[in-house]
């Protein structure tokens, strides 16, 4: 995630020709680490959600765990999730591919 995520969050540009052009090998590879960071960002929600309680908030910083409270949202539609972008979002020029 730190190698994709932080430069699009941090306004770099990241679908140029540099990526869009990658072999098979590489473009592999950035799908096992996408789904390494579903992964983590799951189980981080598994844990979550064995400590909540009725009057729980759960309050989540950064892109690393911005697929969390999806995650914890499944298992508990209920729980109350705040979440802190620590950088701007990315405007839509940096998201156009």
């Amino acid at each position: 995630c730190h190698k994709f995520l932080w430069p699009v969050m941090h306004g770099m540009k990241v679908f140029e020709d540099d990526v869009t052009n990658l072999d098979k090998e590489e473009r592999t590879q950035l799908d096992v680490n996408y789904r390494d960071y579903q992964v983590w960002n799951r189980r981080y929600a598994d844990v979550v959600e064995t400590q909540l309680t009725p009057e729980s908030l759960v309050w989540v910083h950064d892109f690393y765990l911005l697929l969390m409270p999806k995650y914890l949202t499944i298992q508990r539609p209920d729980a109350r999730i705040g979440f802190f972008l620590h950088a701007a979002f990315p405007s839509s020029e940096v998201l156009r591919c």
